[in-house]
């Protein structure tokens, strides 16, 4: 009796603290449907606006992230649009969950857009103010700054892929080129999170030598 409780004893033990660990990745949404109804710079002067601004979290431990956007000349096809990202659900079929990514900038698809729109990446919250009260217009003001390498101006629709800022909050604005005709634009941004979590399924070798040396021992 004594032998089978110090074998129990020994396994528990081992359970406990000899499980082989691996490093998997996981996708979070972080924006699943913003979408945006933008005037023209003329109507955005009177009554509207033509720029947007939003924020958001990057969850810890992210080593890259994603925005896909579509730009629309009415709702309706917006919403098709929307409809048709699934930014979270793309990524998903994309990426190896071991940490092995395919190339998946090239795979992921953004439906296709029919009006121009600028977006843009901001380092601080001062410059998303910056951009959506329009200083890059004034002569008084310095115009804002952004993060050109992570930003996309005069396209229809877009893909990007950040792997150069991967912690704190993000902010983003979106901005109406046109001088009088309006745009409808949907974006998801979604993160790819490294995590290392026990592998509950094996026992590394070592674990296994231990057990059966201290079960011989016994």
């Amino acid at each position: 009796m004594k032998h089978l409780l110090a074998l129990a004893f020994f396994t528990f033990s081992y359970l406990l603290n000899s499980q082989t660990t691996q490093i998997v990745r996981r996708v979070v949404p972080l924006q699943e449907q913003l979408t945006f109804s933008l005037d023209g710079g003329l109507t955005s002067s009177v009554n509207g606006q033509s720029r947007v601004i939003f924020q958001f979290d990057l969850p810890e431990n992210t080593v890259e992230w994603y925005y896909i956007f579509s730009s629309q000349s009415n709702p309706e096809a917006m919403e098709a649009a929307a409809g048709n990202i699934n930014l979270a659900a793309q990524l998903t079929r994309v990426f190896d969950p071991t940490g092995v990514s395919a190339t998946a900038t090239n795979s992921l698809l953004a439906p296709s857009g029919s009006e121009q729109c600028n977006v843009f990446l901001f380092p601080s919250y001062a410059e998303a103010t910056n951009f959506y009260n329009k200083t890059d217009q004034s002569l008084l003001d310095d115009p804002f700054v952004c993060y050109t390498s992570c930003s996309i101006e005069a396209a229809t629709q877009g893909k990007v892929k950040v792997t150069t800022i991967t912690e704190g909050t993000c902010y983003m604005g979106i901005q109406n080129p046109s001088f009088n005709s309006s745009i409808n634009v949907v974006i998801e941004v979604a993160a790819i999170v490294e995590e290392e979590v026990l592998n509950l399924d094996e026992w590394s070798i070592e674990t296994k030598e231990s057990l059966y040396a201290n079960y011989v021992e016994i």
